[in-house]
């Protein structure tokens, strides 16, 4: 896990306080919206790299109640759907790190 360093500019104990009561909203907030962002992203970009339809049809994000996800798809399609996981993963961590930290 890494860490995420985040500046807060207050112009008092009050705003200070307001902020860190509003930041664990923020937070899921942000990362509810890139997960979804990234859940579709990565449906959509994982079919397009299978060579044939029987394989892109069993290609589906699975979305929680707890606002992550999982992709599933069958053991054929699995060499053409784990590379885009893996990069999109990647950039998915990347925005949320930097999406919580624009927000303060």
């Amino acid at each position: 896990m890494s860490l995420v360093h985040i500046n807060i500019n207050v112009k008092g104990l009050e705003e200070l306080q307001r902020k860190l009561r509003q930041f664990p909203d923020e937070i899921e907030r942000v990362r509810r919206e890139i997960l979804a962002k990234y859940g579709r992203k990565i449906e959509q970009e994982a079919k397009d790299a299978c060579p044939e339809e029987g394989l892109q049809k069993t290609i589906k994000v699975v979305f929680h109640p707890d606002g992550n996800f999982n992709v599933k798809y069958s053991s054929e399609a699995k060499p053409y759907v784990e590379p885009v996981i893996g990069r999109n993963n990647e950039e998915m961590r990347e925005e949320i790190k930097r999406r919580i930290g624009e927000a303060w």
